[in-house]
């Protein structure tokens, strides 16, 4: 099931004179496109440092996609797609989280 995230990154076009012509469009479009080419490629994982947490890489999915993805199908989609490593994340007051890497394929 898929919720929708809040607007922390809700976005939307203001007269502004200094973006000429169609570019609002144009952004869109790209953004549009990026959403798209996320459901059937890695394009993600060129956004991503060479290690990240699993909630790094799933909050970057919804920011893409603008909804909130359930952990348990979020694992799912991406488990052959990642690697886990030996490296911990440390100092973020939680318990260490687990690094993952793109598995190159």
């Amino acid at each position: 099931m898929i919720q929708k995230t809040t607007n922390q990154y809700a976005f939307s076009i203001i007269k502004n004179e200094s973006i000429a012509f169609d570019h609002p469009k144009v952004i869109l479009a790209g953004i549009e496109r990026i959403r798209n080419k996320i459901n059937y490629t890695d394009i993600v994982f060129n956004m991503m440092p060479k290690y990240f947490t699993l909630s790094e890489l799933q909050d970057v999915y919804e920011t893409i996609l603008g909804e909130k993805l359930l952990a348990p199908a979020f694992r799912r989609i991406i488990a052959n797609k990642v690697e886990k490593t030996d490296k911990m994340l440390t100092g973020k007051g939680h318990r260490p989280s687990t690094l993952f890497k793109y598995k190159e394929k």
